[in-house]
């Protein structure tokens, strides 16, 4: 894409920040405190679309419809390569892509707010921990460097599970 992002064969550490920049439409940047390997911004008012930006590509996540729970997980604007949807009574966030690839965003513990992404095939992959009070740096993404070498999407995982994260706060202060 261009220079703004650093390639995530090239991260040194075990742990990542994640920055929100702005206030009404916020994006958020996946950083190490010095590069940048990823953002998260939003598009559209009705029908918000995610969109998901690497060194490497660019994806959006798209609703399924207006009232529907599934996103689909879109490369361009004809090409859909997997899908996120969350299931009915639990915390369990399914993450289905095209290739074969399966896992789950799910919480270890009741009220644990640290969501981990696993697949039967790595394990845990990631765990993503909210920072609170931390208005600037809502979110703590740490995981083993060893998965960057095996899963070559793993940025874009990460911002799935950030997006994710924040529609259930969303969800949730609108029940208030």
């Amino acid at each position: 894409m261009d220079n703004y992002f650093r390639p995530f064969d090239q991260l040194r550490v075990n742990e990542l920040m994640v920055n929100r920049i702005g206030y009404f439409r916020p994006s958020y940047e996946l950083n190490d405190g010095q590069f940048i390997y990823a953002k998260l911004s939003t598009a559209g008012w009705f029908k918000p679309t995610a969109i998901l930006e690497t060194a490497d590509n660019r994806w959006e996540l798209v609703p399924k419809g207006l009232f529907r729970r599934t996103l689909y997980i879109n490369k361009s604007a004809t090409e859909n390569i997997g899908s996120v949807k969350p299931e009915a009574w639990t915390r369990k966030i399914s993450l289905g892509m095209n290739d074969g690839f399966q896992a789950h965003f799910t919480s270890k513990k009741v009220f644990s707010r640290t969501v981990y992404l696993n697949s039967d095939q790595y394990g845990d992959m990631f765990s993503i921990e909210p920072n609170l009070w931390k208005f600037k740096m809502p979110f703590r993404v740490t995981f083993n460097r060893d998965i960057l070498k095996q899963v070559p999407e793993i940025g874009m995982y990460m911002l799935i599970g950030i997006y994710m994260v924040l529609l259930r706060q969303q969800q949730a202060a609108a029940a208030h």
